[in-house]
């Protein structure tokens, strides 16, 4: 660490260090002989191979000139290292304002921001050698005090690196804002980019660190859900649309990210020209509008045609008339008559009162219906029968059906769930689509309609659901699996459950009164891996004309040092050994060392006398109790 007052080169004076690294540091420093205040960028190596490629690194960043980047203007070695000199800019990173304020920025401001870094990265991405920053994070983005936004710390080029295949990165990461690929070290380019911005930009705009690539493959790897939230979710100024867009950029797999910078960029236009044409509001010029840390419903969407001057102004491009940024007022319209609007008021209160009847005359009447049992069948809930043990083999991959039943879809059509384990039994890894599976319903092939999205590492198991919507008719279907084009095996279905059978239907209730508790045959508290749960309640209510609502209250602690994710497979009841999942269940991730309570409700018969509930991930370590179901 260099010490205030040092003189660098025999011109730059330290004033003070602004961050400190592993590969080295960034000071405040004073050039003597231009009399100005630059930033000195210290890198700590002395390999000649490194020293040849951040010289020919300080050429490259020399000639870049956008408005959102700092300019280079020297390099020099010295014996205290390799030093960039850079100018100074003046300001916080956002990182430090998010912890000062404690609360997220604005939509339309993040969106400026994101329009103008996207221009940057398109810029820097299109360089004769493309220039990759790498550590793209909140605290790496500092707003001036005229409100602009530059990005700081961009790292080597693309093309200087692939002259020495033993240098992975000259530069760290940050794991929260790192791509897979970056973490793994098997290549970065222009997409690994787009997954920092995303992952900056939903930091910025939820006041939250997303989860890290790491612990995303690995809950997906595990047939957990993926523990990131949509950003719209999580704060409900921002358009399901841009959490979509960022969703896509976060991607994992880089191939499914946006193909470039310009790209998304352009996603994000649309979605603000999408916004705009659904506004009730006048026209305004949001990127005129000073900027907040408030986190408020934008006024009408972002306008990307403004753009960024290189003295930071936001300036109507030329094709834009003048006067639409001007301040100049409206014209003046005659106030409408008192009682004209009178009259309409009346009309549009007569309006609403008439639809609010229509709806609750509809849905009490589709209340009745389903009190009534109607468009109850027999086969909702019922388990599948399978053939050949439900397994096939595909060259090197074993199929094997877990668990498969019925469900109601519609008035005339089912929903066929299956749980199928994937064993990948061979060398390099392997994707599972929903080009895996297809349903053969006399010889014609469905596609499902939920599917897996996963990657099998080699000799590993893997979960995964799969869904069909089918006729209710249908008595008979195969799963096709293995991949389209290539080598395929089936697995026979018998689509006729054991609720249609005359000799299986359920006998009479023996519950005509809802909620009766249910006894526990076993403890309350059940353990499996480093999770605790504990059961606060458990309860029979009606759920159909022939079925059973068991509702659970339960109390997960995770004992762990890391966040889990908790979801519906982390609960079944079993039936005659027979898994079934949850028709309502929890969708929360629970912190290392803390507890959550969650609801958990499974549709039984209404025969049962006895059931078990299972806990625990599946593939996983696992409890069972055993649940007596006489009231």
């Amino acid at each position: 660490m260099l010490a205030p007052d040092s003189l660098i080169g025999n011109r730059y004076r330290v004033v003070r260090p602004i961050g400190e690294g592993g590969m080295g540091a960034v000071y405040e420093a004073f050039d003597q002989r231009l009399r100005s205040r630059v930033a000195l960028k210290q890198t700590l190596f002395n390999q000649t191979q490194y020293t040849d490629a951040f010289e020919h690194e300080a050429q490259l960043l020399a000639n870049l000139r956008h408005p959102a980047l700092p300019k280079v203007s020297d390099y020099f070695s010295d014996p205290e290292g390799q030093f960039l000199v850079m100018e100074y800019i003046d300001g916080d990173d956002l990182g430090a304002l998010l912890t000062r304020t404690g609360k997220p920025f604005s939509f339309d401001t993040v969106a400026r921001w994101a329009n103008l870094l996207l221009d940057a990265l398109d810029y820097l991405h299109n360089q004769p050698q493309p220039i990759i920053h790498r550590d793209i994070k909140p605290q790496n983005l500092k707003l001036t005090p005229r409100g602009e936004i530059i990005l700081l710390d961009f790292g080597l080029a693309k093309g200087a690196f692939s002259q020495m295949a033993s240098m992975k990165s000259v530069y760290g990461y940050t794991p929260q804002y790192a791509p897979l690929e970056q973490v793994n070290g098997t290549g970065t380019d222009a997409r690994s980019d787009l997954y920092s911005l995303g992952a900056t930009l939903y930091h910025l705009l939820t006041g939250t660190i997303p989860p890290s690539a790491v612990a995303r493959a690995t809950a997906v790897l595990n047939g957990l859900p993926d523990p990131l939230p949509p950003v719209h979710t999580v704060n409900c100024d921002v358009p399901a649309a841009v959490g979509d867009l960022l969703m896509q950029a976060m991607a994992i797999e880089a191939r499914r990210r946006f193909a470039s910078a310009a790209a998304m960029r352009a996603a994000l236009r649309a979605c603000a020209e999408s916004q705009t044409a659904h506004a009730a509001t006048r026209i305004t010029d949001p990127l005129n509008a000073p900027t907040t840390n408030a986190v408020a419903p934008p006024a009408t969407a972002p306008d990307f045609a403004t753009r960024q001057t290189s003295a930071g102004r936001f300036e109507p491009p030329p094709d834009r008339p003048a006067a639409w940024s001007s301040a100049q007022p409206l014209p003046a319209r005659p106030a409408p008559k008192r009682a004209a609007w009178w009259l309409v008021g009346g009309l549009l209160l007569l309006i609403i009162l008439a639809g609010l009847f229509a709806w609750r005359w509809v849905a009490s009447r589709e209340s009745r219906r389903t009190r009534a049992g109607v468009n109850k069948p027999a086969t909702t809930g019922y388990p599948v029968t399978l053939a050949a043990n439900g397994e096939a083999r595909v060259n090197d991959d074993l199929y094997k059906i877990l668990s498969a039943q019925l469900e109601r879809y519609s008035s005339d059509k089912l929903v066929l769930r299956l749980k199928v384990r994937l064993l990948h039994e061979a060398e390099g890894s392997i994707n599972y689509w929903d080009d895996s599976f297809r349903l053969l319903v006399d010889g014609a092939a469905m596609a499902p309609t939920k599917a897996p999205n996963l990657v099998v590492t080699p000799y590993a198991a893997m979960d995964a659901k799969v869904e069909f919507v089918i006729p209710e008719s249908l008595s008979h279907a195969e799963l096709q699996v293995g991949q389209v084009g290539r080598e395929t095996n089936v697995i026979a279905l018998d689509l006729k459950a054991r609720g249609n059978d005359a000799d299986s239907k359920p006998a009479p209730s023996a519950y005509q009164n809802a909620r009766f508790p249910v006894v526990l045959a076993s403890g309350e508290e059940l353990r499996a891996g480093d999770a605790t749960y504990k059961i606060l309640s458990a309860q029979l209510d009606r759920y159909a004309s022939d079925q059973l609502a068991l509702e659970f209250k339960i109390r997960y602690t995770n004992n762990g040092e890391y966040s889990v994710a908790l979801g519906e497979e982390a609960f079944r009841i079993l039936i005659e050994g027979v898994p079934f999942a949850p028709v309502k269940a929890p969708n929360m991730v629970v912190a290392g060392q803390t507890d959550a309570e969650a609801t958990v409700v499974f549709a039984i018969p209404d025969n049962l006398t006895s059931v078990e509930l299972q806990v625990g991930q599946v593939g996983h370590e696992t409890a069972t109790a055993p649940i007596s179901l006489k009231p």
